[in-house]
């Protein structure tokens, strides 16, 4: 189960990255 807390980390970092760079600037 801890295996899965530095995957989510991951995604949210990437789903953050992701939401800039589609985001109109």
């Amino acid at each position: 189960m801890l295996w899965k807390v530095p995957l989510v980390a991951l995604w949210s970092v990437l789903g953050t990255e992701l939401l800039w760079a589609v985001l109109p600037t």
